[in-house]
């Protein structure tokens, strides 16, 4: 009986740790994790499963009504920006600064330096 009642408690501590929200409020998933894969190994595979975890970190926010955390639409912006998607990255840009206007100058900033890297 207490085995069951040990693995129970378990099994609830596991649930709740995968979809916990940090003491701030926000949802950040398996950011880290996806990241840490990229940056170790940056294939378009690697690069694929972080983009996935970008938009799930999204998805979930929007529909537990969570601020999305700070930077997930710029990252996501950037990796448009990178594949040449100006328009889907200034869509990007643009949700990040609705919710984070501070990082207007800062968007603006990289959107222009990268735009003029494409350009010479």
């Amino acid at each position: 009986m207490k085995n069951n009642i040990a693995v129970a408690c378990l099994l609830v501590l596991l649930v709740t740790g995968c979809s916990s929200v940090s003491d701030a409020g926000y949802y950040w998933g398996n950011y880290a994790g996806t990241l840490y894969s990229y940056q170790k190994d940056p294939s378009p595979e690697s690069l694929a499963q972080h983009e996935e975890e970008l938009k799930g970190i999204v998805e979930y926010s929007n529909e537990n009504t969570l601020k999305v955390p700070p930077g997930i639409f710029a990252e996501l912006g950037f990796i448009e920006q990178r594949r040449g998607n100006e328009a889907l990255s200034r869509g990007y840009y643009e949700q990040e600064m609705a919710v984070y206007p501070e990082s207007r100058l800062f968007l603006e900033r990289i959107s222009s330096d990268v735009s003029s890297e494409g350009g010479e």
